[in-house]
């Protein structure tokens, strides 16, 4: 038998070493990973296990309609919710357009703000009109127009996801689908659009602050306001 020299076992020996050292690595990186997954998603079931959903489900006579401005999260934290109380959600951009045929961005450079606000009230009259329980998200001028405000606040419980400035425009700075927003200073006419139309969304039944936050956790404080809500009401 060959005879290794010590620098050659000393090499194999290291190798080895350094091989495993790795292995072991890898492997304690992967469990961390999953503990750590695990425990994320933990923290999200405890957030909404807080909240009696079922008692929201058992008190809920309404359809719920978010306003608020563009970027508020609206669409998102819609979404969330009415998966949690097993409700469908629309949202009322979404069916302009299949209405019209055309995006939002093109209703507003062909046909103009007024016509699209029309066309809205239209939307969400037939919305609202079959008395279903349901999510409704809907545009940022929605809630302005007399019409669809009376609607909404008889016929839905409204919540208003109230987002300050520096969010919304992280939030919108990078997309060309809000045509308020095209061509111009977005910082700047956010701010009008704010003091215009805050103290009309306040009229809403529940408002919840938003954050710079994960989706989730906006969602579980709208589920815990729409609880309060719902246990206080005359």
């Amino acid at each position: 038998k060959a005879i290794l020299s010590p620098l050659l076992l000393y090499t194999l020996n290291s190798t080895k070493f350094i091989f495993c050292k790795y292995l072991f690595l890898i492997k304690l990186n992967f469990l961390f990973s999953i503990k750590f997954y695990n425990v994320i998603n933990k923290r999200k079931t405890i957030v909404v296990n807080m909240i009696d959903i079922s008692a929201i489900k058992n008190k809920i006579d309404k359809p719920i309609v978010i306003v608020g401005l563009m970027g508020a999260g609206k669409t998102s934290v819609g979404k969330l919710i009415s998966k949690k109380l097993g409700l469908e959600f629309i949202d009322s951009d979404s069916e302009i357009v299949k209405a019209a045929g055309c995006s939002v961005v093109d209703i507003f450079s062909i046909y103009g703000e007024k016509e699209f606000r029309r066309v809205e009230d239209k939307i969400i009259n037939r919305l609202l009109s079959d008395n279903k329980i349901k999510v409704l998200s809907t545009g940022e001028g929605a809630f302005i127009i007399d019409n669809v405000r009376k609607l909404t606040k008889e016929k839905a419980i409204t919540i208003w996801l109230k987002a300050d400035l520096n969010l919304l425009v992280k939030r919108t700075s990078f997309k060309d689908t809000r045509p308020l927003l095209l061509n111009y200073d977005s910082s700047k006419i956010l701010q009008k659009l704010i003091d215009e139309r805050y103290p009309i969304y306040a009229k809403a039944d529940i408002t919840v602050e938003t954050k710079d936050e994960p989706t989730y956790r906006t969602a579980s404080n709208v589920l815990r306001e729409l609880y309060n809500y719902l246990e206080n009401r005359k």
